[in-house]
């Protein structure tokens, strides 16, 4: 699970979400609930590292969330800290980076199906 480097890549998303979380605050606004929804999606994807196709869904998912995120913080506030500003971007590069680890893989096993 962890020996895979998109494992690594979905714990350092999950860490960093957690991070801006903790300094946002526990208001129950848009923007606290998509980078939420990230950060469990970013760790239910970490276990379903035997469905790849499944945890590419689910890391998708967690990316279209920060996206939300960028757009619900334009909207709601125009002063936003630094910090909620660069987590999420890294956290959203950090997904991404896990996204083409977990097709890389895919493609690996595919191409393995055929020579059976």
């Amino acid at each position: 699970m962890i020996q895979r480097i998109q494992s690594v890549y979905l714990l350092i998303a999950l860490v960093l979400d957690v991070l801006c979380l903790y300094y946002m605050g526990t208001s129950l606004q848009l923007p606290f609930i998509t980078l939420s929804v990230s950060a469990l999606c970013a760790l239910i994807a970490i276990f379903l590292f035997k469905k790849r196709k499944l945890q590419m869904k689910v890391i998708m998912l967690a990316a279209i969330m920060i996206v939300v995120f960028y757009g619900c913080s334009l909207l709601i506030s125009t002063h936003l800290p630094v910090l909620n500003i660069i987590v999420p971007f890294m956290v959203l590069i950090t997904l991404l980076l896990a996204y083409k680890g977990v097709k890389k893989d895919e493609k690996l096993i595919r191409s393995l199906d055929r020579l059976r």
